[in-house]
């Protein structure tokens, strides 16, 4: 069992129990009031605290400039606070991803966990504005990826 998690959920106050529970898969989940869901998982072979979320599921015109945006967002992690978008063919689902070291203190944990969930909101809030607008979804303009783009980098 990962002392960092068993800590961090006991700050949480949670019962001996929940918390046994929630690290026996070495994996789990936190559901915050807003909607967005954080999973964390235990890197088996290195220790680490993997995080995730999914941010948005991108529509079928969006793809090709959205996937560019993440790109460029990546780009020395200039706008994902050190996390790393990611791009799901499959399932049209836009993710970031963060790795923290399991041998971290509790409050530089608690950090990064903050600053990841602060990038995945305004990466959430970013890609479904963007898509919001059904009327011009066959053509996505590029000043408005431009905008995002710059409004996130604002907000980062």
């Amino acid at each position: 069992m990962n002392d960092l998690l068993k800590d961090f959920l006991t700050s949480l106050n949670m019962s001996q129990d929940e918390i046994a529970e929630n690290l026996a898969s070495n994996a789990f989940q936190i559901q915050l009031d807003n909607g967005c869901c954080i999973a964390l998982e235990i890197d088996v072979k290195t220790g680490d605290i993997i995080f995730s979320s999914k941010l948005a599921v991108i529509k079928e015109p969006y793809i090709t400039r959205i996937a560019l945006l993440l790109l460029q967002a990546n780009l020395f992690w200039v706008g994902t606070n050190g996390g790393t978008l990611g791009f799901d063919k499959g399932t049209s689902t836009a993710s970031l991803l963060d790795r923290v070291p399991a041998n971290v203190d509790l409050q530089t944990f608690e950090t990064r966990l903050t600053t990841f969930l602060e990038t995945a909101i305004s990466w959430s809030t970013a890609l479904e504005q963007l898509q919001q607008d059904e009327l011009s979804a066959s053509v996505v303009n590029t000043a408005n990826l431009d905008l995002i783009s710059t409004t996130l980098q604002n907000l980062i």
